[in-house]
């Protein structure tokens, strides 16, 4: 339900703002990658996903992420 997507959206918001002033940016990023896919997934709002799916590129530089996340963005960028 989208209430309960919100409010998840609102805790990985919280969640990467503790782990950024922590300097753990890898679980920032994770928390920007989840908030992208409940914007694509749950509430349907692929500019939000988009911008999501960017900041965690920017703040997680682990090449894993980075892959996985390059490889998810085409499909979002193609419904823009």
């Amino acid at each position: 339900n989208t209430h309960q997507s919100i409010k998840a959206i609102e805790y990985f918001k919280l969640s990467a703002d503790c782990f950024i002033r922590f300097k753990k940016y890898k679980e920032a990023g994770y928390c920007y990658l989840n908030i992208s896919t409940s914007f694509d997934e749950k509430i349907m709002n692929l500019d939000s996903a988009l911008f999501y799916s960017s900041k965690s590129l920017t703040i997680n530089k682990d090449s894993f992420h980075q892959a996985n996340v390059l490889k998810s963005k085409p499909s979002l960028q193609k419904h823009l």
